[in-house]
């Protein structure tokens, strides 16, 4: 109804890059980075997500090192990071950033049991003790 926003076009990507729409998902991602000057990094983690999926390494690289860069000056979720990663398909590091997040207690863990950027690793021994550490139901 509004085109002007923002979170529309955050989530509406995100709905793309989870059904593997990814020119669809770079281009409703965009237009939240155009909306947004301080994008929150979930939305800038969301993009990089994409842009690995949809094979512009480059480009998830140079999202990557903004946060790690931000992550320096702010606060930004190794929940973030892990998905990042799995993205990239650096499935080690992923794990290294989801169990800081389990030290860090970050809020975004519940969300692993329904997360579909986590897909790809479920069936991952890591990710199963992972959830029996959390107590969750594999």
């Amino acid at each position: 109804m509004d085109p002007l926003f923002s979170y529309a076009h955050s989530y509406l990507g995100l709905a793309y890059l989870q059904k593997s729409m990814y020119p669809e998902a770079f281009a409703e991602l965009q237009k939240e980075l155009e909306l947004q000057r301080a994008l929150h990094p979930l939305f800038l983690a969301f993009m990089g997500a994409a842009q690995f999926k949809g094979g512009h390494d480059e480009k998830g690289k140079d999202i990557l090192n903004s946060l790690m860069v931000r992550s320096q000056k702010e606060y930004v979720p190794p929940y973030f990071f892990s998905f990042l990663y799995f993205a990239m398909g650096n499935k080690d590091q992923g794990f290294n950033y989801l169990n800081k997040a389990y030290q860090e207690r970050d809020v975004w863990l519940p969300l692993l049991t329904t997360d579909p950027l986590f897909d790809a690793v479920r069936s991952d021994q890591r990710f199963k003790d992972l959830l029996r550490r959390m107590n969750f139901p594999e």
